[in-house]
């Protein structure tokens, strides 16, 4: 064997150890979680030998909405019932520095890693923590594992509502630590900004409250600054009185995407009756097979929309799906139907401002044929099941001063009405095969850049209906929505660079060994 072939061998040698070392640590961490919970805790052995936690493990496994997430399998997963259960965890997890973690909900940020990890240990919060509760104060106990249906059923006999999200099938815990967007945002803000209270599991593996008076720092951080500072353990939520309402979907063909645009960019620009609310989304596959506008309704009556939604009533659908009166919960329940499984996902997010007349429409205009046309591109070079959607999601002044106003809220995202209307887009991309993945990144990155450049480019010092000061340019005044961010994307520091630094320094103080910052999914502080 010549010198350099053993060096090369032994510098091969040498390159294995840490991984050999961590998957060891791994191994003993998971053993320890084992012996003191042995009947909420899973691996790939137990899975074969006992029947009901093997099928929790296999369960949880793919209960991820982007099944690239499933590709990650955990060294063993935990199911804890309790704060204290999860506190026991980072307590092993502290004793182990080497050894991945993550914490998991609903599963549905797509963003591999977020809420899954290869050869640490996963712990699930559902089925064990999905619980929702109601105070004599009316506020609602939620538990991490919850989804947003479990939420609004157990609320539904008081006729009360949280600002949850608009599918029911959405895991509770990811989209109020993301800031969350609701149908009835309009009218109360975002999910965060009701957010009373967290219980949570400190960096250190303490059990504590944050509120306005205890850990403030982190009550504040978590209102839309991600899972970087605490694992929450409990919500406690605002909730507002419902009665029934209206709402639910309708499809629309291709050729009605002017009418539709319109709708939506007269909406936003004239957003005078909070009770209403639209999503407005669009999907393409190949060669035309779906190329359909399913556009989401709601209004808080169950009399029906008010005039507010006549423009959009007038344009010809090829399917109504919408009524009322109905509950809440069953509105959100229907809507889960367009959660669907078994794919591999990506979303990416963008924020544009809504200009007043020709000029908002025809930025709305590039926004979609811009889109659209690299769509067709993509999918017929890619020889995978290609799905790309995009929706816009109304951001007007209205939303934006309720968000302010909270009275629980701490406006995270630099949410200012004073700003004017804006919308955030919403962008999606689906396909089959784990041999995509790498494509689909590129590809979803590529697609939302043309109509950035042309808003820049036409429209960078224009002024957004409802605008009264400021510069549009500026990043803390067109934030990136988190729950909608792509991981190459940079949420957080949208929200300004003063928000940043403050997130950045409660991040550090609070978690100086990198519990979060090193060792689980999630946006960073550089």
């Amino acid at each position: 064997m010549s010198f350099v072939s053993a060096l090369s061998l032994a510098s091969a040698f040498l390159a294995i150890i840490p991984t050999v070392v961590a998957a060891s640590s791994a191994k003993t961490a998971c053993s320890l979680i084992e012996k003191q919970y042995p009947k909420q805790y899973a691996d790939s052995v137990l899975e074969l030998s006992d029947l009901a936690l093997g099928v929790t493990y296999t369960d949880q496994l793919h209960a991820y909405w982007s099944q690239a997430n499933a590709d990650n399998i955990p060294a063993c997963m935990f199911f804890p019932k309790t704060a204290q259960d999860i506190a026991f965890a980072v307590q092993v997890l502290n004793n182990y520095t080497d050894v991945p973690f993550a914490v998991k909900g609903g599963g549905h940020n797509p963003n591999k890693g977020f809420s899954s990890t290869k050869d640490g240990i996963l712990i699930a919060t559902e089925p064990n923590m999905a619980t929702t509760t109601l105070d004599s104060n009316n506020y609602a106990h939620i538990g991490p594992g919850s989804r947003w249906i479990d939420v609004a059923t157990a609320l539904d006999p008081y006729n009360r509502a949280v600002v949850s999200g608009r599918l029911g099938h959405v895991g509770a815990a990811g989209l109020t630590l993301g800031g969350g967007l609701s149908f009835l945002s309009t009218e109360h803000g975002m999910t965060a900004d009701t957010v009373v209270e967290y219980e949570i599991v400190t960096a250190q593996g303490e059990v504590t409250r944050a509120n306005k008076n205890q850990n403030s720092d982190i009550w504040y951080a978590l209102k839309g600054g991600g899972n970087q500072f605490a694992i929450v353990t409990e919500f406690v939520l605002e909730t507002f009185p419902i009665g029934q309402v209206w709402g639910g979907h309708k499809i629309y063909t291709l050729d009605q995407k002017d009418a539709l645009i319109n709708a939506t960019h007269n909406l936003i620009s004239n957003y005078y009756d909070t009770k209403a609310a639209v999503i407005v989304t669009f999907s393409t596959t190949l060669d035309s097979l779906v190329d359909i506008f399913v556009v989401f309704f709601y209004y808080n009556s169950p009399a029906g929309p008010g005039p507010i939604l006549s423009e959009f009533n007038a344009i010809p659908s090829l399917i109504d799906a919408t009524k009322g009166p109905r509950s809440y919960k069953d509105l959100i329940d229907d809507n889960s139907q367009f959660s669907l499984d078994g794919m591999r996902y990506l979303i990416r997010t963008g924020t544009f401002p809504n200009l007043p007349g020709a000029d908002g429409v025809d930025l709305y205009q590039n926004i979609f044929n811009s889109w659209f046309d690299l769509a067709k591109s993509y999918q017929r070079k890619q020889l995978d099941n290609y799905v790309f959607s995009l929706a816009y999601q109304p951001m007007p002044y209205t939303l934006q001063s309720a968000s302010v106003n909270a009275p629980n809220g701490v406006n995270l995202l630099g949410l200012d009405p004073a700003h004017g209307d804006k919308v955030f887009m919403e962008y999606d991309v689906s396909w089959l095969l784990p041999t995509t993945d790498a494509a689909a990144a590129a590809d979803l990155t590529n697609i939302t850049q043309p109509a950035q450049n042309y808003a820049r480019q036409k429209y960078g010092n224009s002024r957004p209906t409802h605008w009264s000061s400021g510069y549009v340019g500026t990043t803390n005044f067109n934030p990136l929505f988190m729950n909608d961010a792509m991981y190459n994307q940079d949420p957080v520091r949208s929200y300004g660079e003063e928000t940043y630094e403050r997130l950045r320094g409660i991040q550090r103080q609070r978690d100086p060994s990198g519990l979060f910052s090193g060792r689980t999914g999630g946006w960073k502080f550089t």
